[in-house]
């Protein structure tokens, strides 16, 4: 058994959760995903484990604070101290435009932290 850098175990081509699952339970349909009641994803209890979609798994991962935010993710091109800067910026009367291209990120990007829909993890300054 070999150890996978994010935690679950893998054993002869397969994720061990889903062998522990397919050798209790049967055949996981093509659809659904084995996922964590325990959330430690070296378990392999067949009582911890449970079927889901992918969409209810990544539901599940982000109401229980598991997902990384802002800068914690891999692909993050800001930090939490560019984005309160980015927030000034706009009470300076800059545009989202000339933003995005100072901090070589998309317009769009800089529109949803300015409504507060990305990075809303942040308390924002001034509030």
């Amino acid at each position: 058994m070999y150890r996978l850098p994010f935690g679950h175990g893998y054993f002869e081509g397969k994720l061990t959760h889903r062998l522990v699952w397919e050798w209790t339970n049967g055949p996981v349909p093509a659809d659904m995903c084995v996922c964590h009641r325990c959330d430690n994803p070296p378990c392999v209890n067949p009582e911890h484990l449970f079927l889901g979609t992918k969409k209810a798994n990544a539901e599940d991962m982000v109401s229980k604070g598991r997902s990384p935010r802002g800068e914690a993710r891999p692909n993050a091109k800001l930090t939490g101290d560019n984005v309160h800067f980015i927030r000034g910026l706009k009470a300076a009367g800059h545009t989202a435009t000339d933003v995005a291209w100072l901090f070589g990120v998309s317009r769009r990007l800089i529109s949803g932290i300015w409504s507060g829909v990305r990075w809303n993890h942040l308390v924002r300054e001034n509030q």
